[in-house]
């Protein structure tokens, strides 16, 4: 048999059970057939085969994001970015708000993400009296870094909200802020495909060839499907139902339903796990592979600043307990969870490896190094354990023959370069199911 693509002279580390490192791999149709040396892969090569020279590029598998709003961030476009550091005070979010409101319809959503008061220069959130004065015509709903919103006026008498006349437009009840929400992201199905694509094809371009949409509404569901049968999705996609506004009755604690209906291998999903006590740490531990952690490492990274000033020096310690949780044997899988962090996944090795904040606002290292992983670690948590989290393992996650040929061609070995580097890594080409999906 021979192989229809060989990527020769190469740095290919496979991810494989025992972190195998090759310098070839073979490709046949969706499949890989082989890794090994060069000279073992050219005895596969026939007079049709494409030899491609790597001239010593690192190829990893495919990356997996197991918690992705993927569908949102194919809207990002359309969304205010008020991350520092384009943004430092709340002036400059209410300049932002006041720019686009010029080139909208009045009554059309103005959204925006990513401010975090912790770095604002005022050390408070933007509040409704902010927005009000340059935002009278239009509903407007900004997204923190953290599970936090703001309003103005006009988008909280959308939904009849009642509230003080001093209120300042803190989304805290969960009633209105799920109301405000869904008001805000009332899109079609046609919306939702074109919001997809826009994803994949930014995913591609950072390595990322599958993805847990977290939390689907009936609308994503419907357009990720349409995308399928039409032959135009291309990144793997799992989807996770969400639970918005009471639509569905749904409630699980893992453990019970563990021990009301006792069995094997259910993969229950431990989102974030952010600040776990002993206690959590060693009910996961004993469930054993009952459970697996979707972590968003990247957190380290873009909300570190607030998270130390909140926490504290003793708790910010156990932050995230990636070495922890690997050490007792809990596969712990990795995720952007946009849009509280960019969907480039070398935020997320880089925050794993480091545990250092974006500012240091607190200091560059207010989580300690205890819980620091290695760079094979971290891959892996992007590779094989994202792929284990939604029972994708056989066919992805590593690069070993019989899986998919999922993977990614780097400018820079990401496993040996100075962590100070590592967000400045590129992608030059993305591969799945052995045809390139991007260039560079």
């Amino acid at each position: 048999m021979s192989a229809e693509m060989i990527l020769q002279n190469a740095n290919v580390v496979t991810v494989d059970s025992e972190d195998s490192v090759h310098t070839s791999i073979a490709i046949e149709g969706e499949r890989i057939i082989a890794v090994g040396s060069d000279h073992e892969m050219e005895r596969l090569a026939g007079p049709d085969t494409i030899m491609l020279d790597m001239k010593g590029r690192t190829i990893t598998p495919g990356l997996v994001d197991s918690h992705n709003h993927t569908c949102e961030y194919g809207f990002s476009e359309m969304i205010l970015d008020l991350r520092y550091p384009a943004v430092t005070c709340i002036q400059d979010i209410v300049d932002k708000v006041r720019e686009v409101t010029l080139s909208k319809p009045k009554g059309t959503w103005i959204r925006g993400v990513g401010w975090d008061d912790a770095l604002l220069e005022e050390k408070r959130p933007p509040t409704r009296q902010d927005l009000d004065p340059v935002s009278p015509d239009h509903p407007v709903i900004l997204h923190a870094q953290t599970p936090v919103q703001v309003a103005n006026t006009y988008a909280l008498d959308l939904v009849d909200a009642e509230y003080e006349p001093g209120y300042d437009g803190q989304l805290l009840d969960h009633e209105v802020s799920y109301k405000i929400r869904l008001l805000a992201r009332d899109y079609t199905v046609e919306e939702c495909k074109e919001a997809i694509l826009n994803a994949q094809e930014a995913l591609f371009k950072v390595g990322v060839t599958a993805q847990k949409e977290a939390g689907a509404t009936d609308t994503m569901i419907e357009a990720y499907r349409a995308l399928h049968d039409e032959g135009r999705l291309d990144i793997r996609s799992f989807l996770m139902i969400g639970i918005h506004n009471g639509q569905t009755t749904v409630e699980l604690a893992i453990e019970a339903a563990i021990e009301d209906s006792p069995r094997t291998n259910c993969r229950h999903s431990v989102i974030h796990n952010n600040l776990p006590t002993d206690y959590a740490l060693r009910k996961e531990t004993a469930m054993g592979d009952n459970i697996v952690v979707e972590a968003t490492s990247a957190y380290l990274y873009f909300i570190g600043d607030s998270y130390a000033g909140s926490f504290g020096p003793n708790r910010s310690r156990r932050l995230i307990p990636l070495k922890t949780l690997m050490e007792r044997g809990v596969i712990v899988g990795n995720g952007c969870d946009w849009n509280t962090c960019y969907i480039n996944p070398l935020y997320g090795l880089y925050g794993a490896i480091t545990r250092k904040p974006r500012k240091g606002v607190y200091g560059d290292q207010p989580f300690g190094v205890d819980e620091c992983i290695t760079p094979m670690q971290a891959l892996r948590t992007y590779t094989w354990n994202s792929a284990y989290c939604m029972f994708w393992e056989d066919n992805i996650g590593s690069l070993v023959p019989g899986k998919y040929a999922d993977l990614v061609v780097w400018d820079k070995n990401p496993l040996t370069a100075d962590p100070d580097e590592m967000l400045d890594i590129k992608v030059e080409a993305t591969m799945v199911d052995g045809k390139w999906v991007y260039k560079a």
